[in-house]
């Protein structure tokens, strides 16, 4: 806008303010309502808040109902008087007797929050419809939506609101009717879009996972990025602290450390810990920055300090071992207890080494195998603890002496491909299954154990026979897979999933479990969501989806056990949209059946 327009405009205000002046002296109460508003807004003249509610007052005697609303503004804000809340209640309940629409949407919202009267629900509810049936203010319906939501009001309402509040603008309102699209991907994604045009930031966000995982439209990664990047600009931390992690891997981008530590900086600034445990893992290694362990102290002590469990394991391992500050095995034992109460694994099991080793912390075995158990024992185990817990059980230490519970957690940590672990396991068998023996010890040996590889010369002397009868297991189920026999379609997978008689290869699994799910085996398909759901937590979170697609079709098989995985699903929005009546639904379904 140029110069003169801005004069023009600003004459236009002036001869307005004087226009309203000259009519408010004669009485008139609109223009004094008005005139109230250029003071309050400082349109055509200075603001002066004080004019303002002295104006709004005069009006209100005249029985004025905006005026009247506008003065409980004043009176429940503090413009231009003192804050007093049951004037404000009074006099919004007197405007909306006579009608204004804005005063039946604030005494509405005295009501529920207890403004200047007492909480009441029900009247609540009668001057928000009130309020709804004449309104025209996106922002007024998108509040009432947000009431009869928060409420467990009538499904019909809320949509009703947040379509008409999303129809007048709103940038949220389509984000939130989204939720109860779930069923309908396309439309879930058209109206996340919409949100996201608007500029709502979570929005943006959102529509860059849709096109991320190809949520309700095609993939598009390089979209996802660009939406990322939007959100990330408007604000959002942690979306600052994603695409720092996107540039530093280079994953979906061209690898750029300095735009990762760009947006790691802009994150850790604005206070999100993770980004200031990523920084601080920048300057312990020297990514994108000259190595200064100082600075990975002082980023590690921030996200430490607002209880991120990663940052206060690292700034234990600090203390630990004298890493940029000096030594403290007091202070080590401390962050990572810390750490561990926040159901970190690897936290847990380094509270274990502690007492096992007197780092910190008198030795006590007792706590250490507890801790040990605990370690092994969580949805993400650490391996290492599963190790030491056999040991633990192997050996009397800290607990009774029990061999079958040894092998148990050997097996678990060797399953998760801890060499040490694969060994004790081939020495288990060696006695009782020479062909498994074999195959432990070749993994093992694979992984440079000099032990495992002495192992696997004597196996193949005194054993090889045995070892070829377990591959000729394996090529008579691939042969009878092949033929579409859907039992050893599913044998096929489990061998290849839990490495029996062949290479552990999960892809491997995978395809036989998909080709026994498509016949309609509830334990194929059960295995297959269970895999899906692996490689999503280690690789690809897009593959959620194909979980949850597995775990419904068991579900309407009956599956008591997939029933309660779908609740989880939608209760925590994995691989499909957040809905907490369908989860409630299928919870249900799976406690009928007696699993709960």
């Amino acid at each position: 806008m140029n110069k003169k327009m801005l004069h023009n405009q600003q004459d236009h205000l002036i001869q307005t303010f004087d226009w309203y002046k000259s009519l408010a002296k004669k009485g008139n109460s609109k223009a004094q309502n008005k005139l109230a508003k250029c003071y309050e807004e400082g349109q055509g003249t200075e603001i002066d808040l004080t004019k303002a509610f002295n104006l709004y007052k005069e009006a209100a005697k005249q029985g004025n109902s905006e005026s009247k609303c506008n003065l409980a503004r004043c009176y429940e804000k503090g413009i231009g008087s003192e804050v007093n809340l049951p004037k404000a209640f009074n006099l919004y309940k007197e405007a909306a007797r006579r009608g204004n629409n804005d005063a039946k949407y604030n005494l509405a919202r005295c009501y529920e929050k207890g403004i200047g009267t007492y909480k009441d629900e029900n009247q609540a509810m009668h001057w928000y419809k009130l309020a709804e049936e004449q309104n025209e203010d996106a922002e007024v319906a998108y509040n009432i939506a947000r009431y009869y939501q928060r409420t467990w009001g009538e499904i019909d309402d809320i949509l009703r609101c947040y379509k008409k509040s999303m129809a007048l603008g709103h940038a949220r309102a389509p984000y939130e009717l989204a939720i109860y699209y779930a069923n309908d991907k396309e439309e879930t994604f058209n109206l996340i879009k919409l949100s996201a045009i608007r500029g709502y930031v979570v929005a943006q966000d959102e529509l860059g996972y849709c096109y991320y995982y190809g949520r309700g439209t095609e993939v598009d990664k390089k979209e996802a990025i660009r939406m990322w990047t939007l959100s990330a600009n408007q604000g959002s931390i942690a979306t600052q602290c994603r695409l720092g992690w996107h540039y530093e891997d280079g994953i979906d981008v061209e690898k750029d450390l300095e735009k990762a530590i760009y947006w790691y900086e802009k994150a850790a600034h604005a206070g999100d810990e993770g980004a200031q445990n990523h920084l601080a893992e920048c300057y312990e290694q020297g990514i994108g920055l000259e190595k200064n362990l100082e600075k990975a102290v002082y980023y590690y002590k921030l996200a430490a300090k607002h209880g991120f469990s990663a940052g206060q394991f690292n700034l234990a391992r600090f203390y630990e071992h004298g890493l940029g500050l000096e030594k403290d095995e007091k202070k080590a034992f401390y962050y990572y207890s810390l750490a561990a109460n926040s159901y970190d694994a690897e936290a847990r099991f380094k509270v274990a080494q502690c007492y096992d080793n007197a780092i910190g912390v008198e030795r006590d075995l007792e706590k250490a195998f507890e801790g040990y158990k605990e370690a092994a024992m969580l949805y993400y185990p650490s391996i290492q603890a599963q190790y030491y817990l056999a040991k633990c059980y192997e050996e009397g230490k800290g607990t009774m002496q029990d061999k079958e519970k040894a092998i148990k957690f050997y097996q678990k940590a060797a399953d998760n491909e801890l060499a040490l672990a694969q060994y004790k396991v081939g020495e288990y068998y060696k006695s009782q299954d020479i062909a498994r023996a074999f195959r432990w010890f070749v993994k093992a040996a694979k992984q440079g154990l000099k032990e495992a590889e002495e192992e696997v010369k004597e196996c193949k002397k005194i054993g090889y026979a045995e070892i070829e009868n377990q591959a000729q297991m394996i090529r008579d189920y691939i042969t009878r897979a092949e033929e579409n026999d859907v039992k050893a379609q599913f044998e096929l997978a489990f061998c290849y999933e839990v490495g029996q008689g062949v290479d552990k290869d999960l892809d491997k699994a995978i395809k036989w479990y998909r080709k026994a799910a498509k016949q309609d085996m509830i334990e194929a398909q059960l295995n297959l969501a269970r895999c899906y759901e692996m490689t999503a937590v280690d690789d690809e979170p897009g593959e959620l989806d194909k979980s949850f697609y597995w775990y419904k079709r068991a579900a309407e098989n009956g599956s008591m056990y997939a029933q309660y995985q779908l609740g989880y699903c939608y209760y925590y929005g994995w691989g499909v949209a957040q809905t907490m009546e369908r989860a409630f639904y299928w919870f249900s379904r799976s406690a009928l059946q007696g699993y709960a």
